[in-house]
């Protein structure tokens, strides 16, 4: 029955000409379509046919894989963290209650197998997820833009406060998907009413659109993924060497793009520097703003550091930024340059 509701309010929420879903996540504007068209020219054709070979054996893993994908980007945006094995203790997103009836992950395990025989630490796990959801259904198409970088955070207990519960009524499920900037109550309304006289002639077309979107909430792109080679980009060290935030494959196409629309990782340069910034520092400034979940820093020149501040919600990371933006650590020094 919550299957059916939860369903119901996607195929409410088709009409995507309701909300622009970039103004609410980290935008994808780096992702594009053909992003492996160098480094793995095949990706799309192995992806599609190992899909099938598991689609055509056990046909009722579409609906399993496609709901995978919907679980991973509900809870830390689509970053494949959904696939991530618990450790230390800790249960991971895959181990939580909400997902122990999640099925498919062998057909990722498979496919990431079948790339990394023929181009091994290039294609990324969360681009693997997007790409099987789409292949794994049989009607509507879509292209799927790549470029996702992999996230190396997984905590059960955050799937909790954001997949729908299996308890949940109508007026629930449409509050989760309108935080997620997925549904928007009176156009979704008219678009109802609109479907009921066109006998559901667009459907394919809203599906399509829909999954396009809901592969580009909170995906972590470019600067915005503090990478476990960002010391290969830059040039220098972490402040937290034990730390492997980002699964980066294809860090030499590490895509130095601004990205310049809200989401949970500051790129934050100081000028001026007349006293020495620490990790500690740096958590104090930006700690009142929301939980952070990671701090890499680096210094190349004496007048200038640079840091990049994981926080563990958008909402955090835009306070941040808008409070913070231009202002100095310190008296008179330590001026704070802040960009998404």
């Amino acid at each position: 029955m919550a299957i059916q509701k939860l369903l119901f309010i996607m195929v409410l929420s088709l009409s995507f000409h309701l909300l622009d879903l970039t103004n609410a996540h980290a935008p994808p504007s780096c992702l594009k379509l053909g992003f492996y068209a160098k480094t793995c020219p095949s990706m799309e054709a192995i992806v599609s046919k190992v899909t099938y070979q598991y689609i055509s054996q056990t046909p009722s893993l579409a609906a399993s894989l496609l709901r995978m994908h919907f679980h991973d980007c509900f809870v830390r945006g689509c970053d494949g963290s959904v696939l991530l094995k618990s450790r230390n203790n800790i249960p991971a997103e895959r181990d939580a209650i909400p997902n122990l009836t999640l099925r498919g992950f062998e057909v990722i395990d498979a496919v990431k197998s079948a790339l990394e025989k023929k181009f091994p630490h290039v294609v990324s796990c969360a681009d693997i997820l997007a790409m099987v959801a789409r292949d794994a259904i049989y009607g509507p198409y879509w292209e799927v833009p790549t470029g996702r970088r992999d996230g190396s955070v997984s905590v059960g207990s955050e799937t909790f406060g954001n997949l729908p519960p299996p308890f949940a009524n109508l007026t629930l499920l449409k509050q989760n998907f309108t935080v997620k900037a997925l549904l928007d109550n009176a156009e979704t309304k008219a678009y109802v009413e609109f479907q009921s006289t066109m006998h559901g002639k667009t459907f394919a077309v809203d599906f399509a659109n829909f999954m396009v979107k809901l592969g580009k909430i909170g995906v972590l792109i470019g600067k915005a993924a503090m990478s476990k080679y960002l010391d290969y980009y830059y040039g220098f060290d972490y402040f937290d060497h034990e730390s492997e935030y980002i699964h980066s494959y294809c860090y030499e196409d590490f895509d130095p793009c601004p990205v310049d629309e809200p989401n949970r990782v500051l790129h934050v340069t100081i000028h001026h520097i007349l006293y020495s910034i620490t990790k500690e520092v740096l958590h104090q400034v930006f700690s009142p703003y929301g939980y952070v979940e990671r701090i890499v820093g680096c210094q190349k020149l004496k007048s200038c550091f640079k840091a990049l501040i994981q926080f563990q919600f958008h909402q955090s990371a835009f306070s941040a930024k808008s409070s913070l933006q231009g202002r100095n650590i310190y008296d008179s020094c330590c001026q704070l340059d802040i960009q998404y």
